[in-house]
């Protein structure tokens, strides 16, 4: 588990993004950034056209 998004998507298989200790989203990393979320996990993946007053306070990724 990191809270660090760039070395999950370097290392990782499969990536998990917890939110508020709820998972709500499990990708591959080629396949993470070309979806789209909810506002929330946008925010945090910085896909355009979320707001950053979406992002959630506690945001954990599984690696």
């Amino acid at each position: 588990m990191t809270h660090d998004f760039s070395e999950a998507m370097r290392l990782a298989d499969r990536i998990g993004v917890i939110l508020n200790g709820e998972l709500r989203l499990v990708s591959h990393p080629d396949d993470l950034l070309k979806d789209s979320y909810s506002p929330q996990i946008n925010a945090f993946l910085g896909i355009q056209g979320s707001d950053d007053n979406d992002r959630e306070s506690a945001v954990s990724i599984i690696a």
